[in-house]
C-alpha cells in the first residue's frame, strides 16, 4: 500500500507540477519545493509515544488556480518513542496459569511488581513512521502571509516492541510463585520478547500559514489531524487466553514547522 501511495503521489506531483509551471505567473520562481519538517505532538500521539517529537521530509508543488492556488505534498514522517513500563503496579488481578483462573490454592493471584526473584518487567515502545500524501488549497492572508487547508491520507507503520518477564505470585509479601505443571513445578514465568506491526490508510487534514522568506525559501506552520493504530500485546498472564494483539484506532495532533527550499 505504502508503494502505491508514494507511485500516485510522484504522479500527482509530476502532472501538477508540469501545469503549474505552464500557468505560473511568477516565471522566476520554482514549482517544486523539498520541505524539511519538524515538530511535537499533542494528544493521544502523545500520551502512546511517549515523547512530543516528529520529524519528516517532503517535496511538494502547487497550481494556480483562478484565485488562490492548489497544493500538494508528498512526504515521510517518523515519531520516535519512549520505553515506558506498562505493567499495573495495584489493584489488578492476573490469571493462574495452571488453571486458568484467577486464584491459586485458595489466594488470589497477582504479579510481582518487586525487584528481586519474582520481579516483574513488561516494557513497551511504540513508534510510527510512514507516507503522508497531502492535498489543500491556499490563498492570501495578509501581505506576505498566506492561509492554507486541506486533508492529508496517511499511510503509517505502527510498531510495538514489547520485553520483560511476568511472574505471577499469591503472597505479595513473601513472592509465593506459582507451580508450573508443564515445567515439573518450577516456578511460572512467562517471558516477553515481541516486536508487532501494522500498517494502515488513515484520513487526516491540516490548516495552517505560510509566508516566503526569500524567493527560495517557503516558511509553514500547520496544525494537523493525524489517524493511526495503536497496538497493544496482550501477554496470557495478563488475561489466561492465548496472546493477541489488540488493534485501536486513534487521532492525534501535530504541530509542525516547515522549511522549504525551492528547486
Amino acid at each position: 500500500m505504502s508503494k502505491r501511495i508514494v507511485q500516485a503521489g510522484l504522479l500527482l506531483l509530476s502532472i501538477l507540477g508540469a501545469g503549474g509551471r505552464l500557468a505560473a505567473q511568477e516565471s522566476a520562481l520554482s514549482n517544486f519545493e523539498v520541505k524539511l519538517r519538524g515538530g511535537f505532538t499533542q494528544g493521544n500521539l502523545y500520551t502512546d509515544l511517549g515523547t512530543q517529537a516528529m520529524m519528516g521530509v517532503a517535496l511538494g508543488t502547487s497550481v494556480p488556480l483562478a484565485r488562490g492556488r492548489l497544493v500538494l505534498d508528498l512526504g515521510f514522517e517518523y515519531f520516535p518513542g519512549k520505553d515506558f513500563d506498562r505493567m499495573p503496579t495495584s489493584g489488578t488481578f492476573y490469571c493462574n496459569p495452571a488453571a486458568p483462573s484467577t486464584t491459586y490454592n485458595g489466594q488470589p493471584v497477582r504479579i510481582a511488581i518487586n525487584s528481586g526473584a519474582y520481579g516483574s518487567a513488561d516494557m513497551r515502545k511504540n513508534r510510527f513512521q510512514g507516507f503522508n500524501l497531502r492535498a489543500g488549497y491556499r490563498d492570501r492572508l495578509a501581505a506576505s502571509w498566506d492561509w492554507q487547508a486541506g486533508l492529508a491520507l496517511d499511510d503509517y507503520t505502527a510498531t510495538e516492541e514489547v520485553s520483560g518477564t511476568l511472574y505471577p505470585i499469591t503472597n505479595a509479601t513473601a513472592l509465593t510463585g506459582i507451580a508450573n505443571p508443564a515445567a515439573g513445578g518450577k516456578p511460572y514465568y512467562e517471558s516477553l520478547s515481541v516486536t508487532n506491526q501494522k500498517t494502515k490508510l488513515g484520513l487526516g487534514a491540516f490548516a495552517g500559514v505560510t509566508t516566503r522568506l526569500t524567493d527560495e525559501i517557503r516558511l509553514e506552520f500547520n496544525v494537523r489531524s493525524v489517524s493511526y493504530t495503536r497496538l497493544t500485546y496482550q501477554p496470557f498472564t495478563y488475561t489466561g487466553q492465548a496472546p493477541a494483539t489488540l488493534q485501536t484506532t486513534r487521532r492525534g495532533f501535530t504541530f509542525e514547522l516547515s522549511l522549504g527550499m525551492s528547486l
